[in-house]
């Protein structure tokens, strides 16, 4: 159902893109949550954007894709 509802409706894809990216720039140290990492690179897999996962996956400290396992699921999966 949530795919019918993003294809339904390309901006609030779009908006939550831009709400995740805005999070990880904003975070304090440069370091986001891995929770947003998360989103972020599902939201770049889920529609292709091979370009952009790599680059995050490449400034996604280790320690945080070492320390959360569904981070590095959703790499895998990608």
């Amino acid at each position: 159902m949530p795919v019918a509802v993003m294809a339904e409706n390309p901006v609030s894809f779009q908006r939550l893109l831009e709400q995740c990216e805005e999070q990880e720039l904003e975070a304090p140290g440069g370091i986001a949550t891995p929770q947003v990492y998360s989103q972020l690179l599902a939201l770049y897999l889920l529609h292709n954007d091979m370009n952009n996962a790599r680059y995050l996956w490449k400034r996604i400290p280790p320690a945080i894709k070492s320390a959360n396992a569904e981070l590095a699921g959703i790499w895998e999966v990608g």
